[in-house]
């Protein structure tokens, strides 16, 4: 849960929210900075509590299986492709704007 944020000098403060939740990474979430992103990236190659571990641990055997780390252009199930190019979402919008433009009109 953020508790507060201090804008001045980019700090998000956080705590332990109560209860359990499932993380649902959709990849359709709100604007992110490259930072942020590069952050991730970091993360998924070190975690503080037993929970946060777990799922990093899933999250990077998720990454590890489907190689979110070595490539950048993935095929997904459905038949679609997927860029994870691990930049912020200002830098997706013209990639996917880009990749809509091309595709044929169903």
């Amino acid at each position: 849960m953020v508790t507060d944020i201090n804008y001045t000098k980019k700090i998000v403060c956080v705590q332990p929210a109560h209860g359990r939740s499932e993380t649902l990474w959709t990849g359709k979430g709100g604007d992110i900075h490259n930072t942020v992103v590069s952050k991730m990236r970091e993360v998924l190659a070190d975690c503080a509590s037993h929970r946060a571990s777990e799922r990093l641990k899933q999250a990077r055997g998720t990454a590890g299986e489907r190689g979110w780390l070595r490539n950048y252009l993935l095929r997904g199930g459905n038949g679609g492709l997927y860029l994870i190019h691990w930049l912020g979402s200002k830098h997706s919008e013209p990639w996917s704007l880009c990749f809509d433009s091309r595709l044929p009109n169903s």
